[in-house]
């Protein structure tokens, strides 16, 4: 009997049954099953609405995110999650919601609420120290300004983010991809082209790395969804335990 029985059957309601499915459900998106991907992030909303844990029920609407078929669909769901974590007093997913928002601006081409939720993002990161998150925030502020055509801008904040990933090893080298890929944009849009050549190089040169790496990480992360599952299951037979004593 795994964690999830164990809470089924013996109704404990506690946060831990809401993450379980939120574990269940990435494991069937690494996957590729999407259907019950999304199937297993509404069972967590619908738990953690029934049982008031609005924690639960965000974590369930950004990891849902990904089953809604607009960009505006995405957008609201994405406002809806900022709001219940900033009701929770929740500052760290309050400044990744802002920039989730940023690029739901985005890419509905509302250029100006994107830039604001970005800096937002990013004023908090400076204030932490977070160096691979400031560094992801300010490369896609920076592809923004292209969009903007503030190129002077750009290049100052893809300065700045390529310095700081490259003293990181969260997603580094995805990350220079990205950033060298807005390099290359930026040369594009300017007509230097020798100079976007050699980016665009680089840029395909840290993909690849990327990949190999993204292939580890999901090696990793089913390890530690199998090592989660086995540590929950351990605390719902306490918890079964405590209920029956008392």
């Amino acid at each position: 009997m795994d964690a999830k029985d164990i809470y089924e059957k013996y109704n404990l309601q506690t946060e831990g049954h809401g993450v379980i499915f939120h574990y269940i459900g990435s494991v069937f998106k690494r996957q590729g099953n999407m259907d019950k991907a999304c199937e297993y992030y509404q069972m967590q909303i619908d738990y953690g609405t029934k049982n008031n844990m609005p924690k639960i029920v965000a974590e369930g609407m950004y990891l849902g995110t990904l089953c809604l078929e607009t960009d505006e669909e995405m957008l609201r769901n994405d406002l809806k999650v900022l709001a219940i974590y900033q009701d929770l007093g929740e500052e760290r997913m309050s400044a990744m919601m802002y920039h989730n928002v940023a690029l739901g601006y985005q890419s509905l081409n509302m250029l100006d609420s994107a830039y604001y939720y970005f800096n937002l993002s990013i004023d908090y990161e400076r204030k932490t120290g977070a160096k691979s998150s400031l560094s992801l925030g300010l490369s896609n502020l920076a592809t923004l300004l292209l969009e903007m055509k503030k190129f002077g801008e750009a290049k100052s904040l893809l300065i700045e983010a390529e310095s700081l990933a490259k003293q990181t090893q969260v997603k580094k080298f995805l990350q220079l991809s990205m950033i060298y890929e807005a390099y290359y944009k930026l040369y594009y849009e300017q007509g230097n082209y020798k100079d976007a050549v050699d980016y665009l190089l680089l840029k395909y040169t840290y993909a690849d790395s990327a990949m190999d790496q993204e292939h580890q990480d999901a090696i990793q992360e089913m390890e530690i969804a199998y090592q989660t599952e086995k540590n929950e299951a351990e605390i719902a037979k306490l918890e079964l335990s405590n209920k029956q004593e008392q």
